[in-house]
């Protein structure tokens, strides 16, 4: 949470675009459950950044399955790239 709230000081005051909450698949679960556990932790992110003052209306939340993990390698690192939320900034 401490690089959250670094996020929200840094970056969103000055800010005035969009951004989503991405959370990608866990690959040794299944698709219904990556979407659970992928929308869950993206809106526990997302309540954080509200609570920290961010609008709300600002904020998307997004849960790839495994059709869209941001990292394709069959390793404990790519795996651990997959089960972290991405900010994404929206243009």
């Amino acid at each position: 949470m401490a690089l959250l709230c670094t996020l929200v000081v840094l970056l969103f005051p000055a800010a005035t675009g969009h951004y989503s909450v991405v959370h990608g698949p866990v690959t040794t679960l299944s698709e219904e459950y990556n979407l659970v556990l992928g929308t869950s932790r993206a809106n526990a992110v997302k309540e954080e950044l509200v609570r920290q003052g961010v609008d709300a209306s600002r904020i998307k939340t997004v849960s790839y399955g495994k059709e869209k993990p941001f990292c394709t390698l069959e390793n404990e690192e790519c795996w651990q790239q997959n089960r972290r939320d991405h900010l994404v900034v929206q243009r």
